[in-house]
């Protein structure tokens, strides 16, 4: 048994073709989304299904279309959520798979999640350090990495230009330097159960500005859909500080909420956000060169999909 691959950036309707193939294919769907693990957070993390489509939620789940979803609603948003935990849930979710005799698909826009679950990066088992990580974030980009060449200087040369200026992982990568000596200690790989051979990788792409159209459009959408009342209810519920609702849509929402910025500063912050986001997944997926890439912004690409997927089934 196979795996197929579904990746691409925000908007680009990676779920839309992973229910279709899963129907053609008798499978399941893995959700490779950092933030659509999170119950109660449909609307601002593009879970929400079309009006028409049927969904069942359940506990790590939903069932849409009849076609079941993994690794949605998996935790409460209150939760810090790893990626050492993703890879462990989504070899569960295999297995489960396999073991009712699907094919699994593997779907998603995160792309270290996608790499850590197919063994191409290493990850880390260390639990963050909160207190230091409250300490530092304020710190300018410059300081973390000299702080973080103190440790390991070879490292740090060899940082992408994503990583170099991502002060997350600056702060994560000094927790391991800390820990370990040199960062690269801390970092384990999973193994995966199948052969590498078996791994079909789809990509969907499009122009930037045709995807920031899509973007801009989307929303509009989720404000009309509730995204304002999904975050106040959020907010309410858990606080205003979960990770969650200081991060992409979410934390432009509350501002608003709080009277800090009007409407339209929201939505311009939100397409911003989004605008970058797209470049930076683009960056990432376009660096794998096992990708098959469809541009969804031509008019023929549906039939040239349907063209190369008809030996999908010899393939695998």
């Amino acid at each position: 048994m196979g795996l197929i691959v579904i990746c691409g950036p925000t908007g680009s309707g990676k779920t839309a073709l992973a229910l279709q193939l899963a129907k053609k294919l008798n499978g399941a769907i893995i959700s490779a989304d950092s933030r659509q693990i999170y119950r109660e957070a449909d609307i601002g993390t593009n879970k929400a299904p079309p009006k028409e489509s049927k969904v069942e939620k359940g506990d790590g789940y939903w069932l849409q279309e009849g076609i079941k979803i993994y690794l949605y609603n998996l935790c409460s948003p209150a939760e810090n959520f790893s990626v050492a935990q993703f890879t462990a849930a989504a070899a569960q979710a295999y297995k489960e798979i396999i073991r009712e005799g699907k094919l699994p698909f593997l779907v998603g826009g995160t792309g270290f999640y996608l790499q850590a679950f197919l063994g191409e990066v290493g990850f880390a088992n260390l639990a963050p350090d909160w207190e230091q990580r409250k300490r530092l974030k304020s710190q300018p980009i410059i300081e973390l990495q000299k702080k973080l060449a103190q440790y390991d200087p070879v490292f740090v040369q060899r940082l992408n230009r994503s990583d170099r200026n991502n002060p997350q992982r600056l702060l994560r990568y000094l927790e391991l330097a800390r820990a370990y000596g040199r960062v690269e200690k801390g970092f384990s790989f999973f193994r995966p159960p199948w052969k590498k051979e078996k791994i079909i990788k789809i990509g969907l792409t499009a122009p930037r500005s045709f995807l920031y159209q899509r973007a801009d459009q989307w929303t509009a959408t989720i404000i009309k859909s509730g995204l304002l009342e999904e975050t106040q209810l959020l907010w309410e519920k858990y606080g205003d500080k979960i990770p969650l609702l200081q991060g992409l849509i979410y934390r432009p929402a509350q501002e608003f909420l709080k009277g800090q910025i009007s409407q339209l500063e929201m939505e311009e912050k939100i397409k911003y956000q989004l605008h970058s986001y797209i470049r930076r997944q683009l960056y990432w997926f376009q660096r794998d060169p096992e990708i098959n890439w469809f541009n969804i912004a031509q008019t023929h690409w549906a039939e040239e999909f349907k063209n190369w997927t008809a030996i999908l089934p010899l393939i695998l």
